[in-house]
């Protein structure tokens, strides 16, 4: 009964598309100009003709398909339709793995995550990791995915929330509830059961921040700073924040590939910004003093081989940058009563860099430096570019093409002439390099 043989099959074109039949509901569908030919099975099923797929050819051979189609053709004669059992069969494969799946453990869902989505980030996923190791795992690593409930998800948060870290609450919650979507959209998971949780809910509403150091607390800073123990290479590193409103991120990750101190110039490229997209500064006779300084200091320094000093703030083994928060967590325990950092290092006191109107840290320098430039009477518009935001009204996005270049550069100068009158710096705290 069998019709087809291969050397057939692959001789046959057909100016139409044709349906080659081989018995047992089996045909093979040649479309014209097509290199690809489909095994179709068909059959009646009350009184109606019926088709389904079955493979193409040459990936299924002859002999293959007519086993299937037999295979096929049985269970149609027992009275079931293979379309519906096919599907069903299908479904039941699908509910065996997502059972299978969901009996990870949070760690090994945390492990395949970090793998696929954390390692791509900047900072190759450092701060997830730490804040996992620290908050999450111990408390849930070993459950079952599936068995995670959201009472051990707020669990998790209130023991944050317990030392008083309430916004770091919030961010546990965001990163557990990324870990469960990415469960999701893999099929682990059929629910999140973090889901119905806010982070509004966590510990109060959160407030926009608006600190901004005032003039006067500029001045107290640089005099402060000195005395303060911290390394002279993280004093440079404030006043570049403040008079270049540079992330701290950016700083911190910065090349000295990427600084032409002659020319006046920083470019940040975009896998360093927050926003994707490279920015270039200009930089002010002021802020070239400080990456001369930092220049000088790096030379000085006995720690790092002449071809290791890629980056202008290296780890200490010189081979990668620090991480933002070095600097952040030195410029934070000096604001605090009783830090340890402070009572260990020498000539350090405690609240030497506490300013009057409040704890600060290096992204309030960079909201007060783009405050002084408005206050200075910058355009707004210029700002935001100084700033590398992202302008959000979408039209002016597309139409309004102007680079503000010009404007940006006598700005910045602005700014970094206003800061050396106000705190008045003496050679021997920045000297400049020629």
């Amino acid at each position: 009964m069998n019709r087809l043989t291969d050397l057939k099959i692959r001789n046959f074109s057909a100016p139409t598309e044709q349906m080659l039949s081989d018995g047992f509901g089996l045909y093979l569908k040649v479309r014209p100009n097509s290199t690809i030919k489909v095994w179709i099975y068909r059959f009646t099923q009350n009184g109606k003709t019926q088709k389904m797929q079955i493979g193409t050819y040459p990936h299924v051979g002859l002999a293959e398909a007519r086993a299937l189609a037999r295979e096929l053709d049985k269970e149609h004669k027992s009275g079931l339709n293979p379309i519906t059992e096919r599907n069903r069969r299908k479904e039941e494969a699908q509910q065996k793995a997502l059972e299978e799946a969901s009996k990870k453990t949070v760690q090994e869902l945390f492990n395949l995550w970090a793998k696929i989505d954390i390692s791509t980030h900047k900072d190759g996923g450092v701060s997830v990791y730490r804040i996992f190791k620290k908050d999450v795992l111990p408390a849930i690593g070993c459950l079952r995915v599936e068995d995670v409930t959201k009472g051990h998800v707020i669990a998790v948060v209130d023991a944050v929330l317990a030392r008083g870290a309430r916004r770091m609450a919030k961010v546990v919650l965001a990163l557990v509830r990324q870990l469960f979507r990415f469960a999701v959209d893999r099929d682990i998971l059929t629910v999140d059961p973090t889901q119905s949780l806010r982070k509004a809910k966590i510990g109060g509403k959160d407030t926009e921040r608006d600190r901004v150091l005032s003039d006067a607390e500029i001045q107290h800073l640089a005099y402060a700073l000195p005395t303060s123990s911290l390394r002279e290479s993280y004093q440079l590193a404030l006043w570049i924040m403040l008079s270049t409103l540079c992330r701290i991120g950016e700083l911190t990750r910065a090349r000295w590939s990427d600084v032409e101190i002659t020319k006046g110039s920083w470019r940040i490229p975009k896998e360093n910004s927050k926003n994707g997209k490279p920015h270039v500064i200009r930089l002010s006779p002021f802020a070239r003093d400080l990456f001369c300084r930092l220049k000088l200091l790096q030379a000085e320094s006995q720690s790092f081989q002449t071809n290791e000093r890629e980056w202008i703030y290296p780890a200490r083994n010189g081979t990668k940058p620090i991480h933002s928060q070095v600097i952040t967590k030195q410029i934070s325990d000096r604001q605090r009563p009783t830090s340890r950092l402070a009572k260990r290092a020498a000539g350090a006191t405690a609240e030497s860099l506490a300013l009057p109107d409040g704890k600060w840290g290096p992204h309030d320098l960079r909201r007060s430096g783009a405050t002084l430039m408005v206050a200075l009477g910058v355009l707004p518009a210029v700002v935001e570019r100084c700033l590398n935001h992202t302008e959000e009204r979408r039209l002016i996005r597309i139409y309004q093409r102007h680079t503000y270049q010009n404007e940006m550069q006598s700005e910045w100068e602005h700014l970094g002439n206003h800061l050396a009158r106000l705190i008045n710096l003496k050679s021997d705290r920045l000297r400049r390099v020629a």
